[in-house]
């Protein structure tokens, strides 16, 4: 039987990962998570937009549910409900872009459930949001809304692409707030450049389970966290041993 360099390793990783993550989600459930200031930024921005009497428009990105960015999607969708129960409460305005069809149902679904939560189903319209058939469409269509409408606040999370820097320079162009979160580094540096609050990263995905108050979804990131320290341990670890000239964690990476 053959053993491939650095197998071993990744199967007992493998193992301990799958352990804590089940650990986490079972009995991690009541773990509070920190406060995320982009997401707190967004009740201030849709009330910003109450007194400007504006807009206050959200888009998802560019993933989709058929992608390796289904996850990003998904917490951004959970952010368009947190987005919609605000302005459905304070009666701000609310226009949603989309470029992905199939994304479309489960959009109108989850903005329908936060205006009934919050008893304004009357004030709900599909017209909130907007499908654009393409990439091109919705840069096309957002620019020429953002400046006729004037919005107020831009909210941009999800899974973007070489959009995020057409609507982050068109919604700052209006004087809008904005609020945008993707795990896509690439993309990263143009929001850091227009926007005036970030979610970064994983921070995404525990602002959606924040805000949705999925238990099971925060004991999973609990459990993510311990993944964490764990690594990190390791690497120290590790690099203290090579300091100390014992090659014995080098060794065992190479079984």
């Amino acid at each position: 039987m053959i053993v491939y360099a650095g197998r071993l390793l990744g199967l007992i990783m493998g193992i301990i990962f799958f352990a804590v993550l089940l650990y986490g989600t079972k009995y991690l459930q009541n773990r509070q998570i920190r406060q995320i200031i982009g997401l707190n930024a967004i009740e201030e921005a849709v009330g910003r937009a109450v007194e400007m009497g504006r807009p206050v428009h959200d888009c998802p990105g560019g993933g989709g549910f058929d992608s390796q960015y289904a996850q990003q999607t998904i917490a951004a969708i959970a952010i368009i409900g947190h987005v919609a129960r605000l302005c459905a409460s304070r009666g701000a305005e609310l226009k949603v872009s989309i470029n992905v069809a199939h994304t479309l149902p489960a959009v109108e679904e989850m903005i329908r459930t936060s205006y009934l939560a919050e008893d304004k189903l009357e004030e709900f319209s599909p017209d909130i949001v907007r499908f654009l058939p393409n990439q091109n469409a919705l840069m096309t269509y957002t620019m020429g809304m953002f400046e006729r409408e004037r919005i107020a606040a831009n909210i941009m999370v999800g899974a973007y692409f070489w959009e995020a820097i057409v609507l982050a320079e068109h919604g700052g162009s209006v004087g809008a707030m904005q609020i945008a979160g993707t795990a896509r580094q690439s993309q990263l540096p143009a929001f850091v450049a227009s926007c005036d609050y970030l979610i970064i990263g994983d921070e995404m995905f525990a602002a959606a389970a924040a805000v949705s108050n999925n238990r099971q979804q925060i004991g999973n990131i609990a459990g993510q966290d311990i993944m964490r320290a764990i690594v990190a341990a390791l690497m120290i670890i590790g690099l203290l041993a090579a300091l100390a000239g014992s090659n014995a964690i080098a060794n065992f990476v190479k079984i």
